[in-house]
């Protein structure tokens, strides 16, 4: 099983549509977590279009609001979503 964490949201279409919900309909892979960078929930649900916790439920893994705590269950991927500017 491959671990995948996902770090950033701001690319708000391609984070929750493309790589999280990919990564979690895989076989073989397992999303152990998402981090939003202690964005405040109005920026989040700027880029998401939901709240934080929303999103994370439809794929069933935590949100993480510090790097250093998605990074500490050692996964085997963490994707960058970040800003397109």
């Amino acid at each position: 099983m491959v671990k995948f964490g996902l770090l950033g949201i701001s690319q708000g279409y391609y984070a929750r549509g493309v790589y999280s919900q990919a990564a979690a309909a895989t076989k073989g892979v397992e999303v152990i977590g998402l981090c939003d960078l202690g964005r405040p929930e109005e920026y989040i649900r700027d880029c998401l279009g939901t709240e934080g916790a929303a999103f994370v439920a439809e794929i069933a893994a935590p949100l993480f609001h510090r790097l250093e705590d998605l990074l500490a269950l050692a996964s085997a991927i963490v994707f960058i979503a970040s800003e397109p500017w």
